[in-house]
């Protein structure tokens, strides 16, 4: 599926990646739902409040590439996202859902999840 839907939610996973737009706690507030969990590549968990935090104490854009984009609807406005991203110091997949915002406008992330891939 690449259509609008999905070309919106890669859009907003790689601003996620942009200083830009990780020093703006109003844009992290409005994009990270309430009751937002991450399961970070250490196996750690993080709450919205926690993310937002990391996010927040980014001084430059993270340096993640996106490929391997995938994204599909999985219930009524429900999104599930899936990619791979390389930084140099370790490849990962990427899971997340996606929600339509309340206001019927946008989306909401209500899931993260990053899983180191072993080199081979």
């Amino acid at each position: 599926m690449f259509d609008s839907t999905a070309e919106a939610i890669r859009k907003l996973e790689e601003s996620l990646f942009l200083r830009e737009f990780i020093s703006d706690a109003s844009y992290l507030g409005a994009g990270l739902s309430d009751d937002f969990e991450e399961c970070g590549k250490s196996g750690r968990l993080y709450s919205k409040a926690d993310t937002v935090a990391n996010l927040l104490s980014c001084e430059d854009d993270r340096d993640i590439k996106i490929t391997d984009f995938s994204c599909c609807e999985v219930g009524d406005g429900v999104f599930l996202a899936h990619y791979a991203t390389d930084r140099g110091d370790g490849a990962c997949y990427r899971t997340s859902i996606w929600r339509r915002a309340d206001n019927g406008v946008g989306f909401e992330l209500v899931f993260h999840q990053a899983t180191e891939l072993a080199r081979v």
